[in-house]
């Protein structure tokens, strides 16, 4: 009578043992798996971070290039102003030298100038 219940209290103890040593082999795998969680994401956040402040800097590079580029824009606009401004009074000097030099009188070059 007795021998039928340590059998059966033996394979409860086994049965114990083996599921106190599946929790414990578990709850390592489970701290495992959860540091290589957070190294995982630790190191994904140190790359996000580094990418952008990598972000930044071009947009800090494209701005400064951008600003570079405008004011040389707007010097060489200026100077093309400049040129062609110079450009049209030496071509009315010639215009009107030619004109004088051709028998044109001051009244022809005022109505040269006037369009008529």
């Amino acid at each position: 009578m007795f021998g039928g219940a340590k059998d059966t209290l033996a394979q409860l103890a086994a049965r114990l043992a083996e599921l106190y040593k599946e929790i414990v082999t578990t709850t390592v795998q489970f701290d495992e798996l959860r540091r290589y969680t957070k190294e995982s994401l630790d190191e994904f956040k140190r790359l996000l971070e580094r990418q952008s402040d990598k972000i930044d800097r071009i947009e800090r590079e494209r701005i400064t290039a951008e600003a570079e580029l405008t004011a040389r824009i707007k010097f060489l606009e200026g100077r093309l102003d400049v040129l062609s401004e110079k450009a049209l009074h030496i071509a009315v000097a010639e215009i009107a030298a030619g004109y004088v030099k051709r028998g044109g009188d001051g009244e022809a070059v005022k109505r040269l100038t006037d369009g008529s």
